[in-house]
């Protein structure tokens, strides 16, 4: 959490000073924020069902919450950017997933080592290196799925005619 607050805490001031004075701002803000209050409530949910163990109902609530975080803000820029690139679509195969899966089971490793060695600096960096790579794993793979169903569709699309 200390990790997160600081990255949080550098930009946010600024940020919401500019909002607060930008009605067009605010409105959008406003709307982007909805999705977000509705995450956060399904991750306490997550957190409260399996409180019999506080650090399994933070990592669960922390998963919940990027995964979703990735894929409701991430995935649509992410299959927006592979649907005008081909290039770039090319690149981008479940290869990379697969590929991206390797930190993030490190980190699950690494979160309760850095418990059980009560050591907050790998806690710290297991928990970060944790929601980072759910979040692009989530939104990948989000991406990737849109990018399926765009492709059986121009098969449909093509057979038809």
């Amino acid at each position: 959490m200390e990790l997160f607050n600081a990255w949080y805490y550098s930009f946010s001031p600024g940020v919401a000073g500019f909002i607060s004075e930008h009605p067009v701002a605010k409105a959008i803000t406003k709307a982007l924020l909805y999705p977000l209050m509705g995450i956060l409530h399904l991750s306490v949910l997550t957190n409260s069902a399996l409180s019999f163990n506080s650090e399994v109902g933070i990592t669960a609530a922390g998963l919940v919450a990027s995964s979703l975080i990735g894929t409701v803000y991430f995935s649509p820029p992410l299959t927006a950017a592979l649907l005008i690139s081909k290039r770039l679509r090319k690149a981008f195969k479940m290869d990379m997933i697969r590929l991206l899966s390797i930190p993030w089971m490190i980190s699950i490793l690494l979160i309760p080592i850095g418990e059980v060695t009560a050591s907050p600096t790998l806690v710290t960096i297991a928990t970060g290196m944790f929601v980072l790579t759910t979040l692009v794993l989530s939104a990948a793979t989000g991406a990737l799925g849109v990018l399926k169903v765009c492709s059986k569709l121009e098969k449909l699309k093509r057979r038809s005619r």
